[in-house]
């Protein structure tokens, strides 16, 4: 008798099954991200500002490691119940691993260097855990990784996610304004009484922590957000602009410069993605004009605080009183001829990119032109800065005494040997590197012990070597790279303008666990939206491949050996050096 075959399954019935096995891993991912973008820069368990790093570093961990257990259990009822293999063609992760582009090459590649770096540290088991001053090691970079790549294949756009984070963005700056105005509601600070001088020194920024981390945070989310209401129709674009509008409040009360160099710099580089449109033209003219009047009301409710609390650029700003009103009036008045002689009447402006794309590269001309340029004195504060580290002369009080800390530090990399410069000398390892050698300088000069460096990428390069900073801008261009190919998505352009803005405040600022783990997830987001094309070319993967097998063989010698090497075409007809020949499936001998 014939032997029955067994029935086969129809096509839809895999389609569902395939289904519901990514949307098991998308709705965990879902859960996660919930709970970082919503509550995660709310939470906190102490009133004092060192138990800060603890509080969302715990947070950040359990959530993580749920994160990591739940993809666990649905990867195990999946090789379980479909019996499938892992890696193997047609396997579980086989598909996922297949698609790396060139961002997710860029990240393995970072955090392979960690893993190096870590195990060649004077101390691998303090470079692990990252010791007690941060708590930044190798462990929370495995953290950072899994969300990335949690992100980046299980996440699909939802309308909540980010009114979801601009509610949380909300509830930080209220929180701020509170205690701006003297109220500690949330005990948040280190007394029970409310706040004598609005964020003075030892006194909390919120639910964040310092005007550095707080301003972190800020460059985030005011892009972000003011790019949504922008270029989206979303019903909540309102909700956007508001949400844009306050958080750039807390960036004039923070009073960072960092996060005004960065947020302006952003803009003008954004300007010819924004403006495509006479719509997306009339609202950021609509935008622009809400920034000014919000300057110009906080400029009159601090008038008395210039001169004692508000400095640097702050100080220019608010220098310019009356103008940011007519600024604003002027904008707005623009935005209205928009509406009603140009969109009303269904006209259009031709080449609208191209002019602002002139408009940027003027402006940027004329920023660096002014620096070389104008003859600033010392009393101008930040603007005589500026001049002077364009004409190649950085003082050590140059932007808050980072002018110190990247000499000093430059000169740690210089000290270092050679291993070291390639490979750093480890995660979370600045601090005791730094403190021997520059640290009684920097008390007696500063009277500051600096455990960071003040700029990411020259703590990249001394913690992780040039091999890890090469890693590090290898992400920060492949990101934005994605973004720009899909700049007419306006979820990704949103996510682009919030990491270009972050990165760009990280010259002056770094990046620690209250505010990385929004950068690693905003980058799993932006790759998981932009459409998965195999951006790396072929070599890269089979480059990485063969030097993890090399790695292997060198260290478990001997191996088993191999099986017999099977050709994927095995089977089929394929031409090969001008004649055609038949290869023939390997059969094992009886």
């Amino acid at each position: 008798m014939p032997k029955k075959t067994p029935p086969r399954r129809s096509k839809k019935k895999q389609k569902r099954s395939v289904a519901s096995e990514l949307s098991a891993g998308g709705l965990i991912t879902h859960i996660y991200l919930a709970a970082m973008l919503g509550v995660f820069a709310l939470f906190t368990f102490d009133v004092k500002y060192r138990a800060m790093d603890l509080a969302k570093g715990t947070f950040f961990r359990i959530a993580t490691f749920f994160l990591a257990f739940a993809l666990f259990c649905v990867l195990l009822h999946t090789l379980i119940s479909k019996r499938k293999t892992l890696l193997t063609p047609g396997g579980v992760l086989h598909g996922a691993i297949s698609r790396l582009s060139a961002l997710d090459y860029a990240v393995l590649a970072y955090f392979f260097i960690g893993l190096i770096s870590m195990l060649a540290s004077s101390e691998p088991s303090l470079s692990f855990s990252g010791g007690e001053s941060r708590s930044e090691g190798y462990f929370v970079m495995l953290l950072y990784a899994l969300a990335y790549f949690a992100a980046s294949r299980f996440y699909e756009h939802r309308e909540h996610v980010f009114p979801l984070f601009a509610a949380c963005a909300c509830a930080v700056v209220l929180i701020g304004l509170l205690q701006f105005y003297g109220y500690d509601w949330f005990g948040l600070t280190a007394s029970a009484e409310p706040v004598a001088q609005p964020f003075g020194e030892g006194v909390f920024q919120t639910t964040l922590g310092n005007v550095n981390i707080l301003s972190g945070f800020l460059c985030l989310t005011v892009p972000m957000f003011a790019v949504l209401y922008v270029k989206t129709e979303s019903n909540m674009r309102f909700f956007y602009l508001a949400a844009s509008l306050l958080c750039w409040y807390q960036v004039l009360m923070g009073r960072a410069d960092s996060g005004f160099i960065a947020l302006g710099a952003a803009f003008m580089l954004l300007l010819p993605f924004i403006v495509t449109d006479t719509v997306s033209l009339m609202r950021l003219l609509l935008y622009g004009a809400g920034a000014m009047l919000f300057a110009f009301v906080f400029s009159q409710i601090a008038a008395d605080q210039v001169g004692q609390y508000i400095d640097g650029v702050s100080l220019a700003i608010f220098g310019l009183g009356n103008k940011l009103l007519f600024a604003a009036i002027v904008l707005f008045a623009a935005a209205l001829a928009v509406h009603f002689f140009i969109i009303k009447k269904n006209r259009s402006l031709k080449s609208l990119r191209k002019i602002a794309a002139i408009v940027t590269i003027c402006i940027v001309a004329a920023v660096l032109l002014f620096g070389w340029f104008y003859p600033a004195a010392p009393e101008d504060g930040f603007i005589y800065e500026y001049t002077q580290a364009m004409r190649g002369n950085l003082s050590d009080r140059f932007g808050s005494w980072r002018g110190f800390v990247w000499t000093r530090s430059a000169a740690l990399y210089a000290m270092q040997p050679p291993l070291q410069k390639l490979i750093g000398v480890g995660p979370g390892m600045f601090s005791v590197t730094f403190t021997p050698v520059f640290g009684q300088e920097s008390v007696e000069i500063t009277s500051v012990l600096y455990d960071r460096a003040h700029n990411e990428y020259l703590q990249t390069l001394i913690t992780m070597g040039i091999l890890g900073l090469i890693a590090y801008l290898a992400i920060l261009v492949c990101a934005l790279a994605r973004a720009y190919k899909h700049s007419g998505e306006p979820v990704v352009l949103a996510l682009g303008s919030a990491l270009l803005c972050f990165y760009i405040q990280l010259f002056f600022n770094f990046s620690v666990l209250i505010v990385a783990p929004f950068l690693w997830i905003f980058l799993g987001m932006l790759a998981s939206q932009a459409p998965r094309i195999r951006e790396a070319p072929p070599i890269i993967g089979f480059a990485i491949k063969s030097f993890v097998i090399v790695i292997i063989r060198y260290y478990y010698v001997p191996l088993s050996p191999l099986p017999p090497y099977i050709p994927p075409t095995a089977g089929r007809l394929h031409y090969s050096a001008g004649y055609r020949e038949k290869t023939r499936p390997y059969r094992a001998s009886a």
